[in-house]
């Protein structure tokens, strides 16, 4: 049992030294002569989803990946919830929420911030698919894989249509995805599709592991399979943790929209020998694929300013039009929180909606750092200029004592402060003819950074 302790060590070190997220810090702006470089660790990614009754591990290290005391705050929907100093925080998320995180040196020089969500991801995955799928394992493989702790392998297959040669006749057959690392940081990042008779590199993780770190005995319970990477989830079955689930990312690429595949799971190093198996085929379902998602996000032409200058966002919305006529979507809101050093001088709508008349207002925030864009349609008279993929574009003026990074993102409610009395809460909402809900929108809340011009990151 003890050589599986040691396994366990390397593979938490490994986890957070190479398939941790790394927020990457902002060398250009800081001079390595004087004040060393900081990176933050953790086994999930940085803007990333995590199930209840998790255990989310931060540690920072410096420019020498050396482990470095710092304080933690850890805020829920913008309220703190916990202060810690220590090398390294061992963090149980129980409730729903958006989280985030900020680690500061423990020379109060830097802090670096980190963002994740809570959500019941189960209850979220159709019964019959969904953009998840989550294996389970039975009760007759967990037997097996805890037995004594062992080595899972997993190997992936897709499903690819072939026309035969001198036929009109296309067929389905199946090929390996083989994982691929292809920046040589020891991360699996990509896939190959290779022959079946090709052996693939198998993607393997330990089936049980005993941890005198977290005084606690894990197990891998969960498969998680998205469009982005490949999970498994382990629950924690006695010790400190019994209860909590613990993240590790296999591989930092998912798989298509609608395109069917399989997985095939076995234990021990020899195929031949297992004494069970694991072998499914799966789909991520959507009414949409990969390459048409209905997208809303924003961009700017520039990613440097003046002070006193002006600073144009548009939220562009590839594909929403298409998807929004045909579930006859008739009003669509989103939110877009901005730094204090910027001023909202304009919006302008664009033509948004072939075949329909486009109504469009916007409200700005009693703190003057946020802005509720709305927009209905009718089936009136169109209007007369083609129609944009842009849903709207923003004119701001940058103040004159502005500094550092200026950030807007497409905000949601937990990222808002200053709506607490305002009826409308700032969420994306889309309703369709019959006032009902429509989902299926995606909304990016990635930040949009733009720099000022010889400032510090704010």
């Amino acid at each position: 049992m003890k050589k599986y302790i040691g396994l366990f060590l390397i593979l938490i070190l490994s986890l957070f030294i190479f398939t941790g997220c790394l927020t990457k810090p902002d060398s250009e702006k800081l001079d390595e002569e004087v004040l060393p470089l900081y990176t933050i660790h953790s086994n999930i990614e940085n803007g990333s989803t995590v199930i209840p009754n998790s255990v989310v591990v931060f540690k920072l290290t410096d420019n020498n990946n050396q482990i470095v005391e710092s304080t933690l705050k850890l805020y829920k929907d913008g309220k703190i919830i916990k202060e810690e100093k220590a090398f390294e925080h061992f963090i149980t998320v129980v409730d729903e929420g958006f989280y985030s995180v900020n680690l500061i040196s423990s020379d109060s020089a830097v802090t670096k911030t980190f963002e994740f969500k809570v959500t019941n991801l189960e209850k979220e995955v159709y019964q019959d698919g969904g953009t998840w799928h989550i294996e389970t394992f039975s009760s007759e493989f967990l037997y097996y894989s805890t037995i004594e702790p062992t080595t899972i392998h997993l190997r992936f297959y897709k499903y690819v249509e072939e026309k035969l040669e001198g036929t009109n006749e296309v067929i389905s057959k199946q090929v390996r995805l083989n994982p691929i690392d292809t920046n040589n940081d020891k991360i699996y990042d990509n896939w190959n599709e290779i022959p079946l008779e090709t052996a693939p590199a198998t993607i393997s993780f330990v089936s049980y592991i005993e941890d005198t770190e977290t005084n606690t005995t894990w197990r891998a319970d969960k498969l998680f399979l998205s469009e982005d990477n490949v999970k498994v989830y382990y629950l924690g079955i006695d010790g400190d943790y019994k209860g909590y689930y613990f993240t590790q990312t296999l591989v930092y690429k998912g798989f298509e929209l609608n395109t069917y595949y399989r997985y095939y799971l076995y234990l021990g190093d020899d195929i031949y020998k297992s004494p069970t198996k694991i072998d499914k085929q799966f789909i991520l379902r959507e009414r949409y694929n990969s390459d048409d998602k209905p997208v809303f996000s924003l961009k700017s032409d520039i990613s440097e300013v003046a002070t006193d200058s002006e600073l144009k966002v548009t939220i562009n919305a590839k594909n929403v039009a298409d998807f929004a006529k045909l579930y006859d979507v008739r009003y669509m809101q989103l939110a877009v929180k901005y730094s204090k050093y910027l001023t909202l001088e304009n919006v302008e709508f664009p033509e948004f909606m072939d075949g329909y008349a486009d109504f469009s207002s916007y409200k700005i925030s009693s703190g003057a750092t946020s802005v509720i864009l709305y927009k209905g349609f009718t089936l009136d008279t169109d209007e007369t200029e083609p129609a944009s993929e842009n849903f709207a574009v923003l004119t701001f003026k940058v103040s004159n004592d502005a500094t550092g990074t200026l950030k807007i993102n497409l905000a949601y409610e937990g990222y808002l402060d200053d709506y607490d009395t305002y009826i409308d809460v700032p969420n994306p909402i889309f309703k369709d003819k019959d006032n009902a809900n429509v989902d299926g929108f995606i909304v990016d809340h990635t930040d949009l950074s733009v720099a000022v011009s010889g400032g510090d990151e704010e």
